[in-house]
């Protein structure tokens, strides 16, 4: 690494720490956030840690920390490829990253403790076989990770931003599978691991930069969604106003709390969609005499404050101990098909609910 200049190494690599340390404590729930957590801090435990040695004057051992924080590295990408290609439930039923990790640190301790006393005993050099058989193991993850990627960008039912994380993540795969060949071919002519030269030092560099990236967007969804600033947040804050007048009127709408959900903001807006719902549901009886069930429903479609106001006034006829109607009660707002449709639905008429009131 020292091919390249030391600014952008530290400007890269103080953006990794930053985005890892801010993984470790919000975004660590799942194997998966786990297994990217590991991965960047022994990626940059190695970087930091040669950059000592090699000041502290032993750069051989520098070479060999290095190497050893790589091999635990790669065990944690390998486990990162087989869980996108088995499935979570698969992965974690085999209990396979134990294996991995036990074999890395097998490795990454003869390279650090026996390399000297190995490349006596062996005919051949210990760390570069280690190394070589490392970059097979990587170039394999990466292959299974194009197939992951491949297979679900021909489902066509991505959303944009799924398409997007996909694709980034296709090139990635690519350079990976690349990049483990050219690598394994350059350990076994004697390059070093740590000094692939300047041109490739800043192939490796611009795909850790973008790996960090991409791992990002993780961390930064669940920074939005523990301070409400997410989509599912700012849904909740616009039904918010018609959904508080709703459940006075109807109390009895309101779910008892789930203690065994997790109550994030896609778990808030999924309560108040239901409650609102079976709250215009509760309200028809109120409704003014003139609302029939032929004139509701091209009032919501056409008029959707007119049907704001409609079910407003239902709102304050019941809050306000109006008797219901006895005769049969109109359908509160026509279903739709699906929840995203539903979701646009209300709030489209939260929107108009407030000049409603």
């Amino acid at each position: 690494m020292n091919s390249v200049p030391v600014w952008l190494v530290l400007s890269i690599g103080v953006f990794a720490a930053i985005v890892t340390v801010g993984r470790w404590f919000f975004a660590n729930s799942t194997s998966m956030d786990r297994l990217i957590n590991r991965l960047f801090s022994w990626e940059l435990a190695g970087f930091l840690l040669h950059g000592v040695v090699t000041n502290a004057g032993a750069p051989d051992l520098a070479q060999r920390v290095f190497m050893s924080c790589g091999l635990m590295a790669g065990a944690q990408a390998y486990g990162f490829a087989r869980l996108l290609f088995d499935g979570a439930a698969r992965y974690e039923a085999r209990r396979g990253q134990r294996v991995y990790d036990a074999i890395a640190a097998v490795a990454a301790g003869s390279v650090l403790l026996a390399e000297p006393l190995l490349d006596h005993l062996l005919p051949f050099s210990w760390s570069t076989a280690v190394w070589t058989v490392s970059q097979v193991y990587g170039g394999i993850a990466g292959l299974l990770i194009l197939r992951v990627c491949v297979r679900e960008l021909r489902k066509g039912d991505l959303v944009i931003r799924e398409m997007f994380l996909y694709s980034a993540l296709l090139l990635l795969a690519g350079y990976w599978t690349v990049g483990s060949l050219i690598g394994s071919v350059r350990t076994v002519s004697g390059a070093p691991p740590s000094e692939p030269g300047a041109a490739w030092v800043v192939v490796i560099l611009v795909n850790f930069f973008l790996l960090t990236l991409l791992i990002s967007v993780r961390l930064v969804d669940v920074l939005l969604a523990r301070t409400g600033w997410d989509r599912a947040g700012r849904h909740c804050r616009r039904l918010g106003p018609m959904w508080r007048e709703l459940t006075t009127a109807v109390p009895e709408v309101v779910l008892p709390p789930d203690d065994s959900a997790d109550q994030d903001s896609a778990h808030r807006r999924y309560r108040m969609t239901v409650e609102i719902w079976d709250a215009l549901l509760q309200l028809r009886p109120y409704v003014p005499d003139l609302a029939e069930d032929a004139a509701i429903r091209p009032l919501f479609e056409d008029d959707r404050k007119g049907y704001a106001l409609l079910m407003a006034g239902a709102a304050r006829a019941k809050a306000c101990g109006a008797v219901a109607s006895a005769k049969r009660p109109i359908d509160p707002a026509p279903r739709l098909p699906d929840r995203s449709s539903e979701l646009g639905m209300l709030l489209g008429l939260a929107r108009d609910w407030p000049s409603a009131r």
